[in-house]
C-alpha cells in the first residue's frame, strides 16, 4: 500500500481496498479516478507502517489496526500525519483494507459480520 501511495498506482491502491469499499464508490477505476482527483497537487513523499494492533480473528477473517505516519509535500511544504487503516485478511487472502477516516463499529459490523465493536477506533 505505502509504494502504491507514494508512486499514485491508485489501480493498486484499488486492489488493496476491501472489495465491499470498491463496491460501494463504483468499482476499482472509480475508485482509482477518485484518488487521483484527491490526490491531485499532492505527492506522498513517504509511509511508514507501525506494527499491525489489535489483531483478532471474526469468524475466520483477521481484522486489525495498521497505523502509518505519512510524509506529503502540499504547495511546496511537508506535512506529516498521523493516521491508521483497518485491514481485513480472510483465510490465506492478502490484507485488504479500508482507510479509517469516517468509520464507525457499525460500519465495520456491516463490512465484516460477526464483528462486535471492539477496534479502538481513537486517533483517526
Amino acid at each position: 500500500m505505502a509504494a502504491a501511495m507514494v508512486d499514485k498506482d491508485f489501480a493498486t491502491v484499488a486492489e488493496l481496498t476491501h472489495p465491499k469499499v470498491v463496491a460501494q464508490v463504483g468499482g476499482a477505476m472509480a475508485l482509482a479516478k477518485r484518488l487521483d482527483t484527491a490526490y491531485a497537487g499532492l505527492t506522498v513523499k513517504s509511509m511508514k507502517f507501525a506494527r499491525p494492533e489489535q489483531i483478532q480473528d471474526v469468524r475466520g477473517t483477521l481484522i486489525g489496526v495498521f497505523r502509518f505516519r505519512e510524509k506529503i509535500l502540499v504547495r511546496s511544504q511537508i506535512v506529516e500525519v498521523n493516521s491508521f487503516y483497518i485491514g481485513f485478511a480472510a483465510g490465506k487472502s492478502n490484507w485488504k483494507f479500508i482507510d479509517c477516516d469516517g468509520v464507525t463499529q457499525h460500519y465495520l459490523a456491516a463490512l465484516l459480520p460477526g464483528y462486535t465493536s471492539n477496534l479502538d477506533l481513537n486517533g483517526c
